[in-house]
């Protein structure tokens, strides 16, 4: 029974087993939010205080210390931590057990603004800045003048955009190729007050290099075939409607219009340089291919 009872004694006064002598806890900070501030019951000894931490995810531990004090608590900062993030925290004196505790890090200073994926368009007045997001949404910054701050909306829930944003000038069209291979076209709707989102046409052929024309009446793109393709408005069908500018399968890359959507220049698989001019005095009036080498 003696010995039992020296055992027990020296367990609970060297505390080797019961790690939480120190009642270590973790909290947040305002500014940076990325910081954490540990802190432990002080014990007026003047020994180091040894303290690690790593995200609960992982398995490697950072290092840090920190001298013990006299007063009731102690604190050590954990600086550059990770946003949105949960971690392990320990410490203890040498010889000792560790103390533990767990804590989350808040959302890092505009935080919901870090959602930019990619192709970052203007409007000519620049008061609209719009681009996909990582969700695979078209977003849109406007500049409001009520607050003379710019404002961010996603022009509409639909996750769908892949890759090439284009605007018109005054903003009130975003055209992009979705992940379904289609185009799309966002379009101020004044009766809701809002952008409405249509595709131009169900076919799912567009690749790459989307382009539009001043008056956003001719939205050309290179196919999945390597053709040229043009979705032009149709008074008559008050719709889009889908041409191929030509039959040949050339087209590589660097598609570009000029502003009456009646030259339409791209670089061919052969590495020429091609243009398709709306030659007039054909028979019917259609889009004519030449390359510019004279040669």
């Amino acid at each position: 029974m003696r010995s039992l009872f020296a055992v027990l004694t020296l367990l609970f006064s060297s505390n080797y087993v019961f790690a939480d002598y120190m009642n270590l806890s973790a909290s947040g900070m305002a500014n940076p939010q990325t910081n954490m501030s540990l802190s432990w019951d002080g014990h007026g000894t003047g020994k180091k205080i040894y303290i690690r931490w790593k995200k609960s995810s992982s398995s490697a531990w950072t290092d840090g210390s920190s001298s013990d004090c006299a007063a009731p608590r102690c604190y050590y900062e954990v600086g550059n931590l990770s946003c949105n993030t949960k971690y392990d925290f320990e410490a203890r004196m040498k010889g000792r057990g560790w103390s533990s505790t767990k804590a989350s890090t808040s959302a890092c200073p505009g935080a919901a603004c870090q959602i930019t994926a990619g192709n970052l368009v203007l409007n000519e007045p620049t008061n609209h800045v719009f681009f996909i997001g990582t969700d695979k949404r078209v977003y849109n910054y406007w500049w409001n003048s009520s607050t003379s701050k710019f404002h961010l909306d996603s022009l509409g829930p639909t996750q769908i955009a892949a890759s090439d944003l284009v605007a018109n000038a005054s903003g009130d069209h975003v055209f992009f190729i979705g992940t379904d291979k289609r185009v799309y076209n966002y379009w101020w709707n004044k009766a809701i007050n809002g952008f409405q989102l249509d595709w131009l046409g169900a076919n799912q052929i567009a690749a790459s290099n989307l382009v539009y024309n001043e008056s956003s009446n001719h939205v050309f793109f290179i196919g999945t075939d390597k053709r040229v393709y043009n979705y032009w408005w149709n008074k008559a069908i008050n719709g889009f409607q889908l041409d191929w500018l030509g039959a040949n399968q050339i087209a590589a890359s660097n598609l570009v219009a000029n502003a009456s959507g009646d030259h339409v220049f791209f670089i061919g698989t052969d590495k020429r340089v091609y243009n398709y001019w709306w030659n007039k005095t054909a028979i019917p009036p259609r889009f004519q291919l030449d390359w510019l080498c004279s040669q």
